[in-house]
């Protein structure tokens, strides 16, 4: 039989009702003659014939059974479903599915991750049926023997400690797997590559799910520097069926997905959004190399080090050594770099990015080191902070004042820190501007920490915000302070509250005009920015009114009182 190449978005059925009262229906699967007899009740199919056992539900414009037919445990794709009482009554015919061909495998041999989906899926769908029924009965004491053997020769499969990777250039690596650390229990899903006739560095990083895991390959050329590879497949020595395949997209005609089709200035959708100014591939560092800025993107995001971090919590130093010097020489690489913030239109609002000078668009005018959209340039001002040296000024003890009386702010939610600290930052700059005193807003932008009790109750955040008063010292020193009673004690400076937040980079606080360089992080930056009082998000509308402002605000708070 031939297997299916798409994978399918299927099952997992839970039947709610004996098929006492199911349809007798004759079922059509593709590539197989002989049809099956079956009970069909709503979009439910359960297929038997003392042999052969499916389950499957109707969704959309296709139809999947997943089970066993003709000794084969696999999904099968059904072609038509007709009533036995009423052949006229055709109760599934498969039509023609424009996206059915949006992707094509470039090897068309079946993969281990295919099965494995099917196996798992069998699995789940045979195990909840707890009603009366005989034939279900039957199923489970024929599919679980053969679905737990092939599951079990497969896990086999996978503790095998070499493995072969192409790449989508037609490269073929050799790949061992990295030595385990002692006292570890858990196997090194790590290896090392080698190509015949090459002495470049090749690295595979295998996610221990071996059903959904990551499959990552990097190479590391002369420079020092790690370049993402393409892999084309993945399988063992002398084993056609492959661990997994690469799926090429093949755009569809018409619109897309909803991507921007280029026509136009405004995307249309609910609302009227503007086209970006500037990509993606923009706000990244140059590198000469495409590879080596796929390689950045991937590392220095969340789902790329959660990735690496569980792909080598089992291997030694040792064997992961060379590709983790790669990285750091990366990030290094990335710090030397020179960069400067670009400050453009967004929505009717404004957004800020770090970008190299070869990227910066032509029209970009520049005042004090920063770059403008001459269209932005006003609005940026119209929210600009005050000039500290033309400031109303408190004393030290006022500012202390000040944070009592906001942590004593019975309707904030100090209680609950994970979200909501623009709606703090915003009730109380409007309270302590009603006391007479001049307040603007402290932003951070980053990889940001807030410490927990434990180092497992603590909260990650990508952006935080508080009010920013001005305090006079003696000496005539003015300084902002930062009223922040969800993560401080007292007042503190503004670098203060910055390093406090950013204790992983604590010498890479960037001082930038808000608002802030959206991609801060992917310049391993915690970039601080100031504002006066009347920005309530980062990103916001200028056209939001303060009555809009507060009104969130109250009700956000109301809400995080609840989960206090």
């Amino acid at each position: 039989m031939n297997k299916l190449i798409k994978l399918p978005l299927f099952l997992i059925i839970t039947l709610s009702s004996s098929f006492l009262w199911a349809e007798k229906v004759q079922v059509h699967i593709v590539d197989r003659d002989e049809p099956l007899e079956c009970f069909h009740e709503e979009s439910q199919y359960f297929c038997h014939d003392g042999e052969n056992f499916l389950f499957g539900r109707n969704y959309g414009m296709d139809l999947y059974l997943t089970g066993s037919v003709d000794g084969s445990v696999d999904d099968f794709r059904v072609s038509s479903a007709v009533s036995l009482d009423n052949p006229d009554h055709i109760l599934f015919e498969e039509r023609e599915d424009p996206y059915r061909d949006s992707y094509e495998q470039v090897n068309r041999r079946p993969s281990y991750s295919k099965e494995l989906m099917s196996l798992t899926m069998l699995e789940n769908m045979t195990a909840p049926f707890s009603y009366d029924s005989e034939s279900i009965a039957l199923a489970k004491s024929n599919l679980y023997p053969l679905v737990q053997n092939r599951l079990d020769q497969i896990k086999n499969k996978f503790n095998q400690s070499n493995r072969i990777v192409k790449t989508e250039e037609g490269n073929e690596l050799s790949c061992s797997q990295g030595s385990a650390s002692a006292g570890q229990d858990v196997n090194c899903t790590f290896y090392q590559c080698t190509e015949e006739g090459s002495d470049k560095k090749y690295f595979y990083i295998s996610d221990p799910n071996i059903q959904f895991g990551v499959h990552e390959l990097f190479s590391v050329g002369t420079d020092g520097l790690p370049q993402r590879e393409a892999i084309q497949s993945i399988h063992f020595p002398n084993d056609d069926k492959s661990i997994l395949e690469r799926f090429n997209f093949v755009p569809s005609a018409g619109q897309g997905f909803g991507e921007y089709t280029g026509q136009g200035d405004f995307l249309s959708s609910e609302y009227s959004y503007q086209k970006p100014q500037i990509d993606y591939e923009q706000m990244i560092p140059d590198f000469d190399n495409p590879k080596k800025s796929d390689a950045f993107k991937y590392l220095i995001g969340v789902n790329g080090r959660g990735a690496m971090e569980n792909a080598v919590r089992g291997c030694s130093e040792r064997t992961t050594r060379d590709f983790f010097y790669s990285i750091d020489d990366l990030m290094e690489n990335v710090l030397a770099r020179n960069s400067v913030q670009y400050i453009t239109d967004f929505n009717n609002g404004l957004a800020g990015y770090y970008l190299s000078l070869e990227n910066l668009p032509d029209i970009a005018c520049s005042e004090n080191g920063v770059f403008y959209n001459p269209s932005s340039y006003e609005t940026a001002r119209n929210v600009a902070a005050a000039d500290r040296n033309s400031v109303q000024t408190i004393s030290m003890e006022k500012a202390r004042e000040l944070f009592d009386k906001a942590q004593a702010m019975d309707d904030i939610a100090w209680g609950y820190k994970p979200d909501g600290c623009y709606a703090r930052a915003h009730l109380m700059a409007r309270r302590f501007e009603e006391m007479g005193i001049t307040v603007d807003k402290a932003w951070l932008k980053g990889s940001l920490r807030a410490q927990g009790e434990t180092p497992e109750e603590d909260i990650m955040w990508n952006f935080h915000v508080a009010p920013v008063v001005y305090v006079e010292h003696d000496n005539g020193e003015i300084e902002r302070v930062v009223i922040d009673p969800s993560v401080e004690e007292g007042p503190v400076t503004a670098m203060e509250w910055a390093k406090n937040l950013s204790s992983d980079v604590e010498e890479r606080v960037n001082i930038t005009q808000f608002p802030y360089p959206e991609n801060s992080a992917e310049y391993l930056k915690n970039s601080l920015a100031f504002s006066n009082s009347d920005p309530y998000l980062p990103l916001e509308s200028t056209e939001s009114t303060e009555e809009q402002k507060m009104s969130m605000a109250h009700a956000t708070m109301l809400e995080y009182k609840g989960y206090e």
